[in-house]
């Protein structure tokens, strides 16, 4: 058999075993995620730089429109300046972004507040 093939099945090999490793690594780390947020919580740390890594904690927002109000919310968005943000529907991550957006700069429009529900999750994020 060819060396040129030969050495494509060992690299292919190795790949496969490293992309394996790779994902136990990630859901390891997904499942260790509340565990640091809870830990730099508890240490009253908002940041934190460990082994070259910045930590940092912030609340990550996930609104989700009562079903009922969706058209009102295209409605709202459109008739206050945000109907760039509206298609033919309001992408999830588009409707995060904004919801973000406004809590960050002082609070959800009340009017909005009543068309939508809004969870808050802790998240921490790392950089190297």
């Amino acid at each position: 058999m060819s060396d040129v093939l030969k050495r494509f099945a060992a690299l292919e090999a190795t790949r496969r075993e490293q992309e394996a490793a790779l994902s136990t690594t990630v859901a390891e780390m997904e499942e260790m995620r509340p565990l640091v947020v809870q830990a730099m919580q508890e240490m009253g740390l908002e940041r934190a730089k460990v082994a070259g890594f910045n930590f940092s904690l912030r609340p990550r927002y996930f609104p989700t429109i009562k079903p009922d109000n969706y058209p009102k919310v295209v409605e709202y968005m459109r008739n206050n300046g945000w109907g760039d943000l509206v298609k033919e529907t309001i992408h999830p991550s588009t409707l995060s972004s904004f919801v973000t957006e406004q809590i960050e700069s002082g609070g959800l429009p009340p009017e909005l507040g009543e068309l939508i529900t809004v969870a808050e999750l802790q998240r921490v994020s790392v950089r190297k």
